[in-house]
């Protein structure tokens, strides 16, 4: 009896042993396949777009004003007491318009006098060469005749500038800005006759950044805006060489059309000046995000479906969007869930349009 169940006990323990075996290996197997199943579902889902890059005209928005093309202090250049002022203030003038007449008082009789002496001196010298000539007269008699000409032309010519700076001048074409002087009021020289401004072309003023100075090219076409709404365009004549001492800004002037001088000097604007073409992407400004380090950016993915960071810069904004430059040419830009992911991780991409029929059912 004791040998038998001794038996009995190693055929139940060999069967325990066996099912208990059995028993592990499927438990074994089951937390093998559970292990993949949570893998497969940690692969997180994104939704993004493709997007390729596009040939962008940038521009940079510089406050301005307008300016007059030139403007001079016409002065005298004789003096005297003023007797005609044909033009007011405010009126147009044409180069050569007299502006002021000042008293010719002796000045006429001057040139007169001036004319007779050296219609002499001339006449004198004539005969005094034609006498050397034939050996008559001494070549030092000649040259005093000569120096005594050259004396009587110079006072000639001396009387009549004083005369014909009796009558002040346009210098050039322009509106007269300011009339300081009044009729019968002594003029001495370098006196104000008037101030005129020059405003065709007028000009539209700026100042650039050193920054990007040098994407600012001569001849380019900049349109503008005034403060009282009018839209211009002109072309960019001049680019400083030097910058402003306080402000490290170029001083640059587009020169616009005013044949009718409608456009007033002084009048504050906005200019949307070109600064070049640049590859970009149009993206809602909701994509970007930041990085660790504080840097703005954007999440794509790339070919082996991993994320990636991209800095970006916002070269302009408009009401449809944002245009950013550092992307690669064509990109697949995460648009749902770039907050969930981060660089490096593995992640399934869906690029199908959120309003298409997939979607929809």
């Amino acid at each position: 009896m004791n040998q038998k169940y001794v038996v009995s006990l190693i055929i139940g323990a060999v069967v325990v042993i066996w099912l208990f075996s059995g028993q592990g290996n499927e438990t074994d197997a089951g937390k093998v396949s559970v292990t993949e199943e949570k893998v497969a579902k940690i692969i997180p889902a994104v939704r993004g777009m493709e997007s390729v890059a596009t040939l962008r005209q940038m521009q940079l928005n510089v406050r301005g004003r307008t300016e007059e093309n030139r403007k001079v202090q016409v002065r005298a250049e004789a003096s005297g007491q003023i007797v005609s002022l044909p033009l007011s203030k405010g009126a147009s003038v044409k180069k050569g318009d007299q502006l002021c007449q000042i008293a010719v008082d002796s000045k006429d009789k001057t040139l007169i006098e001036a004319q007779a002496v050296q219609h002499h001196a001339e006449l004198e010298y004539k005969g005094v060469k034609d006498l050397g000539k034939r050996g008559l007269l001494a070549e030092t008699n000649i040259a005093k005749s000569k120096s005594v000409l050259e004396s009587a032309n110079a006072a000639l010519s001396r009387a009549k500038l004083q005369l014909a700076h009796t009558s002040i001048k346009s210098p050039f074409s322009g509106v007269i800005e300011e009339q300081p002087v009044e009729l019968g009021d002594f003029m001495r020289i370098g006196d104000i006759c008037a101030l005129v401004l020059d405003a065709d072309p007028i000009l539209l003023v700026g100042q650039i950044a050193e920054k990007d100075i040098g994407s600012v090219k001569l001849g380019e076409e900049v349109s503008g805006t005034l403060i009282t709404g009018e839209r211009i365009t002109g072309i960019i004549d001049y680019i400083s060489q030097s910058a402003n001492d306080v402000t490290r800004a170029y001083r640059i002037e587009v020169e616009v059309n005013n044949p009718n001088l409608e456009i007033r000097a002084g009048i504050t604007s906005q200019m949307l000046v070109p600064l070049g073409s640049r590859k970009a992407h149009h993206i809602s400004p909701a994509l970007l995000v930041l990085d660790d380090s504080g840097l703005l950016g954007i999440k794509i993915v790339n070919a082996k479906n991993e994320v990636e960071f991209y800095t970006v810069e916002i070269i302009e904004e408009g009401p449809t969007g944002i245009w950013v430059t550092g992307l690669p040419d064509s990109a697949k830009i995460i648009v749902v869930g770039q907050e969930t992911v981060f660089a490096g991780d593995v992640v399934k991409l869906d690029v199908t349009p959120l309003n298409s029929p997939q979607n929809n059912g």
